[in-house]
């Protein structure tokens, strides 16, 4: 007999393995008593599709029966939920339920029906006859687009997994469950069909009347594909990935002296790679046979732990759980430091940074003395415990940079800046170095100090000492004393010494036998002299 309304085939269709039917018959007696309860539940007749011999062990060149593809127009999807029949290369599965999802997503109800309680429910109406396995359950929410929710019919018994039988009674009650999940199963086929009616007959939700899920074909059908394709969680993933990635860079990069303007470049990166990655999670999927484009065709067959392995909801939520721990975490070091204003100031007025000094002689090849000054200042500075000195390498990488001082600083992470000059002429030596805030732009302090060459060793110590006041640095004995302490007395040796250094910076095979000459000529002109 024809279904309650026009253009669909059958109310009901059973979909089921015949695996689960072969042992005792318990998908016939079911079909049997559920057609009886119906008959006393509706007025008129419920039209029941049940194959007693289906076909089963579909492959993908295997053609699907014309009959069955109609028959397939059903008002109710029932499948019989067992540990066999979430089998994607099963017939059951490829042949019935993929293609009722399909047409069900289609037509005018749509796939989810709004009943007359306001609760909105699926037009596929799981039995559930054995507890299944994880992946069997995650395959299953993966086409329906939504969790699993079924009338059971399992009995319930330690060690046991098989299904509810009608002559099966509660222990000492006498009363039968099964009968109970029959009736149940009745009355949600009821709320539905009559939903349908309702919607049929022109009681559509704008009116306040229950019906269909307002639903319009396109609009919906492609958010329940961003569902089954898990695009969403794909989504969330990235972002608060991200996220973490973002904060960590914005919290470690003035500690670790990364530029940041490369953090900067590197938030740019992560946000236009976001529309990539949602678009792959779309188009494509892990499949046992590896990675492939999405069928758009027909909801994907495979267990989502194939398909997105890294979607899971338990990724998902430990995934928020440290983003959100990391933020509290961060938020509250950034919150104290703002507390204790006094210690925050004290470490950020006690850091320096010295840019290499620039060389105003007529010689280029006294490149190396003023490179070596500024290394040599900042060794000095760097035996004050008091002070935060950024190292030679960090420093450099800034020898021919036009950048602001303020940006300087913000990468290197200090608040003080050394820079200045070199001019060698003769045996006559002028140094000029001018300290900077780069937080207030201010001049901390500026000297110009005329040597002779000779006397570069005390120059060093000079220096410090002078910025080490103007950041109101305060000096150890111990300190006072290792800051007085020449490495040489002989300038010729340590004059090799700096040349070598600088061939040794060069880091080519050629320079670094330039380098040892050096230093040897140094030990021999100062045979004490430990840092050659």
């Amino acid at each position: 007999m024809p279904a309650s309304i026009s253009g669909y085939e059958h109310d009901v269709f059973i979909s089921y393995r015949q695996k689960d039917n072969a042992y005792d018959g318990w998908v016939t007696e079911f079909v049997e008593n559920l057609r009886k309860e119906l008959d006393a539940t509706f007025k008129q007749h419920v039209s029941v599709y049940f194959d007693a011999n289906p076909h089963d062990g579909l492959l993908e060149t295997d053609d699907v029966e014309k009959s069955l593809h109609n028959r397939i127009k059903c008002l109710i999807f029932i499948p019989i939920v067992s540990q066999t029949y979430c089998d994607p290369t099963s017939f059951a599965w490829r042949s019935e339920l993929l293609p009722f999802i399909n047409f069900a997503r289609e037509d005018s109800f749509g796939l989810d029906i709004r009943l007359a309680s306001g609760n909105v429910a699926s037009r596929v109406l799981p039995i559930r006859i054995h507890e299944i396995d994880s992946d069997d359950a995650h395959l299953l929410a993966g086409v329906l687009g939504t969790s699993l929710r079924s009338v059971d019919f399992t009995y319930k018994s330690p060690g046991v997994n098989r299904p509810l039988r009608s002559k099966d009674q509660l222990p000492g009650t006498g009363h039968s469950q099964y009968r109970d999940q029959i009736n149940k199963v009745a009355n949600a086929i009821k709320e539905l069909i009559q939903a349908m009616r309702r919607a049929e007959l022109g009681g559509a939700t704008a009116s306040g009347r229950a019906g269909v899920q307002p639903k319009g074909a396109s609009s919906t059908s492609f958010y329940h594909e961003l569902k089954a394709r898990r695009v969403f969680r794909i989504g969330f993933l990235y972002l608060a990935a991200a996220l973490i990635v973002a904060q960590v860079g914005m919290f470690l990069g003035p500690a670790l002296g990364l530029n940041p303007q490369l953090l900067r470049l590197g938030g740019y990166l992560l946000l236009a790679l976001f529309p990539l990655t949602v678009v792959l999670g779309w188009f494509f999927e892990f499949a046992p046979d590896g990675l492939r484009r999405i069928r758009t065709d027909q909801p994907n067959p495979f267990p989502q732990h194939q398909r997105k392995p890294f979607t899971s909801w338990s990724l998902i939520l430990g995934l928020a759980a440290l983003l959100l721990a990391q933020t509290i975490y961060f938020r509250w070091n950034w919150l104290t430091e703002d507390s204790l204003p006094n210690e925050r100031e004290r470490i950020i007025a006690n850091s320096v940074a010295v840019l290499p000094l620039k060389n105003l002689g007529d010689q280029k090849a006294d490149e190396f003395f003023s490179d070596g000054l500024t290394e040599d200042i900042i060794t000095q500075l760097s035996k004050i415990s008091s002070l935060k000195v950024i190292s030679r390498a960090s420093a450099f990488t800034y020898k021919t940079s036009d950048e602001p001082l303020e940006e300087i600083a913000a990468g290197l992470g200090v608040s003080s800046i050394l820079e200045g000059s070199v001019q060698r002429s003769g045996d006559a030596l002028r140094v000029r170095v001018q300290l900077f805030d780069a937080v207030t732009r201010n001049n901390i302090f500026a000297e110009t100090y005329d040597r002779a060459v000779k006397e570069v060793l005390e120059l060093q110590t000079e220096i410090a000492r002078d910025i080490a006041q103007s950041l109101q640095a305060s000096l150890s004995q111990l300190e006072q004393t290792q800051l007085d302490k020449k490495p040489t007395t002989n300038f010729s040796a340590y004059e090799l010494y700096m040349k070598g250094r600088e061939n040794y910076y060069k880091y080519d095979e050629a320079s670094n036998f330039l380098a040892i000459e050096d230093f040897q000529k140094a030990i021999r002109l100062a045979p004490r002299f430990a840092l050659a």
